[in-house]
């Protein structure tokens, strides 16, 4: 789980297919399943599925695909663990994420 204490941004009503996030680390996100910490410092865009529960702000992880939300973050220069830009997309199967998602 992934908790985030000083809050996340939150997207609801993203239209996979459709909408699109403009991010620093322009090109198809990939997934952060299997990827050590230590290697999520590249300028890259991650992703994550899982189910988020606003009130808690607690980000739980599942399988790729197999959760209703879906975490976006965008390494930038950035290691993971001072990342600040994280989107949560709820109700957003990752599955349904294409490549002009992000420009």
């Amino acid at each position: 789980t992934l908790t985030f204490g000083n809050g996340v941004d939150v997207i609801n009503g993203f239209t996979a297919g459709k909408d699109t996030i403009d991010v620093t680390t322009a090109g198809a996100a990939v997934t952060a399943i299997g990827v050590a910490e230590n290697s999520l410092t590249a300028s890259k865009t991650l992703f994550l599925s899982g189910s988020f529960a606003a009130a808690t702000g607690v980000f739980t992880i599942a399988a790729d695909g197999a959760g209703a939300d879906t975490l976006i973050f965008d390494t930038a220069d950035t290691d993971i663990m001072a990342n600040d830009n994280a989107i949560v997309l709820v109700g957003v199967d990752s599955d349904d994420l294409v490549a002009g998602t992000f420009i």
